[in-house]
């Protein structure tokens, strides 16, 4: 199924995951990857299907997550 705020570019924010998950699945855990590729996720929809800086906030959060283990610590942006 094709979803419109996840089909933008030339590839599917899925096929973009599923590269990135190819290229490190040797590299990290599957915990991080997951935080990782839901990053990817809220990055290649920014402002597409929920407000730009609520995508940009989400994105962050798990980016912290997979490099210190820690969410972030501010009131969240959602």
């Amino acid at each position: 199924m094709r979803v419109e705020h996840y089909a933008t570019g030339a590839m599917e924010t899925v096929e973009k995951q599923e590269m990135v998950e190819a290229f490190l699945e040797l590299r990290l855990s599957a915990m991080c990857i997951h935080y990782l590729l839901t990053a990817l996720k809220y990055f290649d929809r920014m402002g597409l299907k929920d407000k730009a800086e609520s995508d940009a906030y989400k994105c962050a959060d798990y980016l912290c997550r997979a490099v210190t283990g820690e969410w972030l610590e501010v009131e969240d942006g959602r």
